[in-house]
């Protein structure tokens, strides 16, 4: 449900500035570092892995986008605590879906801009094999690189970005094993770091 009304928030946003300004769709590769935290009785973690995805921005007025952010990272979780029957060890992927906006800066060099970024959203983990039932959180991110364009319609991409996933986080964690679930939670900071790299292409009204 979340991703359906982000979804339809992007599309309607961008019907009505479609006509005035600039749209840039941004396809892109790059890497997660792992992160490892606290739940109640134990600690987890999300391992390093490859991400990818895409990213449409809309201009609102000069060097000020709307970004819309799909991003898909391949890995691994693991988990143990004293409250849950058995370790966890699985093939996991994790989705952000965020909406946010971009500030763009330009420099001397008219072909090289630098942008900062915060956007707001969720994000879901889930089980390559269904091995675990997936959860979907709130999710909050900041980001920050350089645009270079090798012509005026086509660039290279270059960011860093800090995603937080908003979770409490119980001693079954998501990964619900059938077992009993323990009524106690703790709330515990995930913070994933990613480099990424990518081309993008402007289209101009």
């Amino acid at each position: 449900m979340k991703k359906v009304l982000l979804t339809l928030t992007l599309i309607l946003v961008a019907n009505q500035l479609w006509a005035q300004r600039d749209i840039e769709i941004t396809a892109f590769s790059g890497y997660t570092f792992k992160n490892t935290f606290d739940i109640y009785g134990g600690r987890a973690r999300i391992d390093d892995g490859h991400t990818y995805g895409g990213m449409l921005a809309v201009e609102v007025t000069d060097g000020l986008d709307v970004e819309f952010m799909y991003s898909r990272q391949n890995t691994v979780v693991t988990a143990y605590s004293a409250f849950m029957p058995n370790d966890v060890n699985e093939d996991a992927n994790v989705v952000y879906y965020m909406i946010g906006g971009t500030k763009t800066f330009e420099t001397m060099n008219s072909s090289l801009n630098f942008f900062t970024g915060m956007k707001l959203g969720g994000v879901t983990i889930a089980s390559q094999e269904d091995d675990f039932d997936s959860v979907t959180k709130f999710a909050a991110g900041l980001n920050g690189g350089v645009k270079y364009f090798i012509t005026d319609k086509l660039g290279i991409k270059l960011a860093m970005l800090i995603n937080f996933p908003i979770v409490d986080v119980g001693a079954g964690l998501w990964f619900g094993t059938g077992g009993g679930g323990v009524g106690v939670s703790t709330w515990s900071p995930i913070v994933q770091f990613n480099m990424q790299g990518g081309l993008f292409f402007r289209i101009s009204n």
